[in-house]
């Protein structure tokens, strides 16, 4: 934490609780730029207020009281500082995994946000595929730790340009590692739009898979066949050569998907229109057909933090080829050399990494 927070010059740490607070504390003595943190969630304790102020002269502040701070400020001083803002400035810096080598800070402008936002929107409300949502009606649950780009490019700069619902599971809810939480907080919230990492999409087919193993008897052997006839038209369908469906097909495929999988969709809290993402490692080709047998078509998605999040996707109902990360988004050429590496050429103009750990690009 020290790390990052130094390298970014951090002047303001936002925490989630007291907890995390008292885990800045210790280490906000090697953090020169920091002037105040603010805490989200309940009180900051008094004497930690009053002893850092006294020795650091630093603030500490409650979410309650920023919003105060912010609303004795006069208009003039926020008109002022969107005048100062350009398109190519440093909107934000967002740290890679660290998965393959050390943790980079990569500056992404707001060209580069609001491209991939628009880039998103593309993606799920395809042209021609799919219509735009009214205000409010596009449903968001935010689960996933906004320090990754993916999500703040889902749950923040798509959900503010189509005007959408951005809803969080309550505070009691450990979404992430509980799966009847996870659950709960799915069928309390009902998203239109899902976005998660493989293990989200695992966690669904183990679910299936148990109720399966429940069910007995003719609902078994209804279920069974509903599987196979949407597992057999999800997988004809990404055949380019696909003979025309046939009329009893059609029916077929209605009936399965209108009259059986739609309850255990809707049993989950999705709806029947749900468009479903994934990003992150590959999912397992057995995870992605077992859950095309439920009507639940996973759109997985490839890109990289460096790249703004989003270089290619599966597209709803325009194009989709499971176990593949789809076509290139518009404005992106995506290269396999002959080391297996990937080159990419993107219209992002690239702020590069943060100066402080010894690497820029421009």
């Amino acid at each position: 934490m020290s790390k990052v927070a130094l390298e970014c010059k951090a002047d303001i740490i936002v925490v989630e609780n007291e907890t995390i607070l008292k885990k800045v504390l210790l280490i906000q003595h090697k953090l020169p730029d920091l002037r105040a943190i603010v805490q989200l969630m309940g009180d900051p304790p008094l004497s930690d207020k009053r002893r850092l102020h006294k020795s650091h002269k630093k603030l500490i502040v409650s979410w309650n009281e920023l919003l105060d701070i912010g609303r004795e400020l006069p208009d003039a001083k926020l008109d002022e500082r969107l005048r100062r803002i350009a398109i190519n400035h440093c909107c934000t810096v967002v740290y890679t995994s660290g998965t393959n080598r050390p943790q980079r800070g990569v500056m992404l402008s707001h060209d580069n946000l609001t491209w991939c936002s628009k880039m998103v929107l593309g993606v799920i409300r395809a042209p021609r595929f799919n219509s735009l949502p009214a205000p409010g009606e596009e449903v968001i649950m935010s689960y996933l730790p906004h320090s990754e780009i993916a999500s703040q490019t889902i749950d923040i700069f798509y959900t503010m340009s189509i005007v959408g619902t951005l809803c969080f599971p309550h505070d009691d809810f450990d979404v992430i590692n509980d799966t009847a939480a996870f659950f709960e907080a799915i069928a309390e919230i009902q998203p239109s739009v899902f976005f998660g990492p493989p293990s989200a999409y695992e966690r669904i087919y183990h679910h299936f898979r148990e109720m399966k193993k429940h069910t007995s008897g003719v609902s078994r052997l209804i279920l069974d066949w509903s599987n196979g006839a949407l597992k057999t038209k999800h997988l004809k369908d990404q055949s380019s050569r696909a003979a025309p469906v046939r009329k009893l097909s059609q029916v077929r495929h209605s009936l399965a998907k209108n009259a059986v999988c739609k309850k255990y969709k809707e049993q989950l809290g999705f709806k029947d229109k749900t468009v479903f993402l994934c990003r992150g490692s590959p999912l397992a080709p057995e995870v992605l057909k077992y859950l095309a047998g439920f009507d639940i078509l996973v759109h997985e998605m490839f890109g990289q933090t460096e790249n703004c999040g989003l270089l290619s996707a599966n597209i709803p109902k325009s194009y989709i080829k499971l176990g593949s990360t789809g076509k290139a988004v518009p404005g992106v050429k995506i290269k396999v050399n002959e080391r297996n590496d990937e080159v990419l050429k993107t219209p992002l103009p690239e702020n590069g990494f943060s100066p402080e750990i010894g690497e820029v690009r421009v």
